[in-house]
């Protein structure tokens, strides 16, 4: 059967998780979506495991099916003549690079439109295409933790009890010290095995630590944010409740907590041991793989 879809063309060209998990729905309604990815290593995340379904990444395989593939090097002029040529009968193209790149790339929304009038670019970033973190890319735990400070600060700000500003409370303040404590210690480790990368480092132990306890930190982020607003966070004016469920994810569905710990002692017991490296790792951040010439 059909879907109500079919008929649409969708050029892919995102990776991790929301841009293909995006790209995976328009597909299973009937979209063809065809997905670009780097000539060196693809999607990272085919290498994201375990687990490991017959040497496929089961993190990969549930965010791109219904999709057809090819790969480019998009800093080449041929690359983008190629992807100019996909764009000319496509009806969407969905990217989730940092801000500018596909301008600096020589291929952005007004060239886009050159070859196709009707053509809808969908961008996906962490912190949108202007402001002061627009710069950055997003990880989805730093975004929680970030959204439940920062909410909490304003709700501080703007609510008394006992004639005082709710933030001069001591437990308030000590919720407060361990949100902004564990954003700068997740940065921190996220930077850490961005830099082994860079390095053309194995940083396998170092990503498995940022994402456990990022996943925790944002978790427990979420959940001093609903304690800090109390009944008003279950309201619509101050709906923080919905960070807590979307910090639940990770660590109920996903098991992100179960995964990396167990990986985590097992790096400590001496049971897990890293292969050598086969060659030098891409650069970082990601959009270095598909635009390295």
């Amino acid at each position: 059967m059909q879907g109500p879809l079919n008929g649409m063309k969708v050029i892919d060209l995102s990776r991790v998780l929301a841009g293909p998990y995006c790209t995976m729905i328009l597909g299973d309604m009937g979209a063809e979506v065809i997905k670009i990815e780097s000539i060196d290593t693809g999607d990272e995340t085919r290498g994201w495991g375990p687990p490991f379904v017959e040497g496929e990444s089961a993190y990969y395989l549930c965010a791109n099916r219904n999709k057809q593939g090819i790969t480019l090097n998009l800093k080449s002029e041929q690359g983008i003549e190629i992807l100019k040529k996909l764009v000319l009968d496509a009806d969407v193209v969905v990217q989730n690079f940092k801000p500018g790149t596909l301008k600096r790339l020589g291929f952005g929304y007004e060239e886009m439109k050159k070859c196709n009038k009707g053509i809808i670019l969908a961008s996906i970033s962490g912190f949108g295409s202007t402001g002061t973190y627009s710069h950055l890319p997003g990880y989805d735990y730093i975004i929680q933790i970030m959204a439940s400070l920062e909410a909490s600060v304003k709700y501080c700000e703007e609510r008394k009890t006992f004639g005082k500003e709710i933030g001069r409370h001591q437990l308030v303040q000590q919720m407060i010290a361990k949100m902004s404590a564990n954003l700068e210690i997740s940065r921190l480790l996220v930077f850490k095995a961005g830099w082994l990368k860079n390095s053309g480092k194995r940083n396998t132990q170092e990503t498995s630590l940022a994402k456990w306890i990022s996943c925790d930190a944002a978790y427990e982020a979420a959940n001093d944010s609903v304690q800090i607003h109390g009944a008003y966070g279950f309201s619509n004016e101050f709906p923080v409740e919905r960070y807590l469920r979307n910090a639940k994810a990770p660590v109920i569905y996903e098991g992100t907590r179960e995964i990396h710990t167990i990986m985590q002692g097992e790096y400590a017991l001496g049971y897990r041991e890293d292969k050598p490296l086969r060659k030098m790792l891409p650069a970082w951040p990601f959009e270095d793989i598909l635009i390295k010439g």
